[in-house]
């Protein structure tokens, strides 16, 4: 504002044309304020009210973590074989009697990874 110099305007103009520019600055400023606070508050709005959802998901998410994969039944009745289980239990029995094709031992080997471990 000290640097607003203006050639040839009275000092009548000068002063209202820095009381206007002042003013525009500090409603500029206020309005700019409010609303940053405005969007802050609908930002913290939307969180407050997906809160519960998300809460509801990580509670599934940590309970589903404790189930076995490819269970079929909770822990107290998994001590019954179930239909599945005697399936898995007949095909487990079915390759070790029969055994693998020559192919599909080849293709087995051929995914197992070897670690080289240096000496």
């Amino acid at each position: 504002m000290d640097n607003f110099e203006l050639a040839g305007i009275k000092s009548f103009t000068r002063f209202w044309g820095m009381l206007m520019f002042g003013t525009y600055s500090v409603i500029n400023i206020v309005v700019l304020l409010n609303l940053l606070i405005a969007m802050m508050n609908h930002s913290y709005q939307l969180i407050s009210e997906r809160a519960d959802t998300e809460w509801k998901f990580a509670r599934s998410k940590l309970w589903i973590s404790y189930f076995e994969e490819g269970g079929t039944v909770p822990p107290p009745f998994n001590v019954i074989p179930t239909p599945k289980s005697a399936w898995h239990f007949a095909r487990w029995l079915h390759r070790r009697l029969c055994g693998h094709s020559r192919s599909a031992k080849k293709e087995h080997m051929r995914t197992i990874r070897v670690r080289h471990v240096p000496s």
